[in-house]
């Protein structure tokens, strides 16, 4: 996707995710927004607060897999997908992890 050209009318946003090294860059011009709303930033997850990051380690003490289980099922398409949280740290969403969880209670 290609990013805006830079003017001077465009508005930039920049998201952080609390205790990550992850940040989310918005880019928009003044006329988007509506002139009846009250202009307020609203985060990528669309109102709500971002979804928490765990690491491998707290991953694995709430499955209970280890981490090569955890790889190979990932890759299975059995287990949820990991994202990079920097150069050399992946990350899962906690909500992810949880719905992992609650599914493999039940069924």
């Amino acid at each position: 996707m290609a990013r805006p050209r830079a003017s001077r009318d465009l508005l930039v946003e920049h998201w952080s995710v609390p205790g990550s090294a992850l940040t989310v860059t918005f880019f928009k011009r003044p006329g988007d927004v509506q002139p009846d709303t009250k202009e307020q930033p609203v985060p990528p997850s669309g109102g709500r607060a971002p979804d928490k990051l765990i690491g491998v380690e707290e991953v694995k003490k709430r499955t209970g897999l280890s981490r090569a289980t955890i790889y190979r099922q990932e890759r299975a398409g059995k287990f949820p997908c990991r994202i990079a949280a920097s150069k050399n740290r992946v990350a899962w969403y906690e909500s992810e992890i949880n719905a992992w969880i609650a599914a493999r209670r039940v069924g």
